[in-house]
């Protein structure tokens, strides 16, 4: 309960939150969005392969496709 009141008084000054998520931090922008690194899987014999990452933020609005 007082990480949920701490929150209020933090929201209410308009100040930060550092929230780590279920799957990763959540670190909202300026903008109050959160771009969170995206990747594409694929099931390959019983494993995980990554196949792509995507950039998604403000300076990368079409999600481009990271090296």
């Amino acid at each position: 309960m007082k990480d949920l009141q701490t929150a209020f008084k933090r929201i209410d000054k308009a100040q930060p939150i550092d929230y780590d998520g279920a799957s990763s931090a959540l670190d909202l922008m300026a903008d109050g969005e959160m771009y969170p690194e995206l990747v594409h899987w694929r099931i390959q014999d019983g494993q995980f392969v990554e196949l792509e990452r995507y950039r998604c933020d403000l300076d990368h609005p079409v999600c481009e496709v990271v090296p």
